[in-house]
């Protein structure tokens, strides 16, 4: 799904293109080159579009500066070197970004400045390319090869993981519903797992 923000739709596309159109006559206002495939959602939040790309940094663009068509960066604009591709996310709780790579990373960043906000990123050997879903304090994230894990928001500790494997990849987003986590596998079975423990 495109994200919207006022009265332009933005998405971007495999050839590095992140599009901004009008939203009610889907006419092209501009577009913004990255440096790789951009399969993420991108999230508006204050004036800013953030989204993750195939070069393994996650851009901020200003909507405003892009509108006046100035070079980037622009004020407010910056980008973050994750150095992997990222296929998830970002998903936003107050002032902070969540995603993670296709190389096993999990990213928390500040929306002001792009500055780290956790000491390290959390880590696993598996890829993922699920976005995540944010319940309470933690983040809700599952790994290509099926796990599933709960990071806390504030330093990105594990809370904990799911016993075993789903049993199949996982690539669908999670969902959440009170104090369900729902999880569609490769395997064609819907999981669904307690979001404070991560049982089934």
């Amino acid at each position: 799904m495109p994200g919207q923000g006022g009265a332009s739709l933005f998405f971007g596309t495999l050839e590095k293109d992140l599009y901004a159109l009008d939203a009610a006559s889907g006419n092209l206002k501009w577009k913004f080159k990255a440096g790789g495939a951009i399969l993420t959602t991108p999230i508006v939040y204050k004036g800013k579009i953030y989204f993750g790309a195939f070069d393994g940094n996650l851009y901020a663009v200003n909507i405003d500066s892009r509108d006046k068509g100035l070079p980037f960066p622009a004020q407010d604009e910056w980008v973050y070197k994750a150095g992997d591709w990222i296929w998830t996310g970002p998903v936003r709780d107050n002032g902070t970004l969540y995603f993670a790579t296709t190389r096993g990373k999990v990213h928390a960043i500040s929306v002001l400045n792009g500055q780290p906000v956790w000491p390290q990123p959390f880590q696993i050997s598996s890829s993922f390319r699920s976005n995540p879903v944010i319940y309470k304090n933690n983040l809700i994230i599952a790994s290509e090869e099926g796990r599933i894990y709960s990071l806390s928001l504030a330093d990105g500790q594990m809370k904990w993981a799911s016993p075993s494997s789903m049993g199949a990849a996982i690539l669908a987003d999670l969902a959440i519903n009170e104090d369900t986590v729902y999880i569609y596998t490769q395997g064609q079975t819907l999981y669904a797992l307690d979001a404070n423990t991560g049982m089934q």
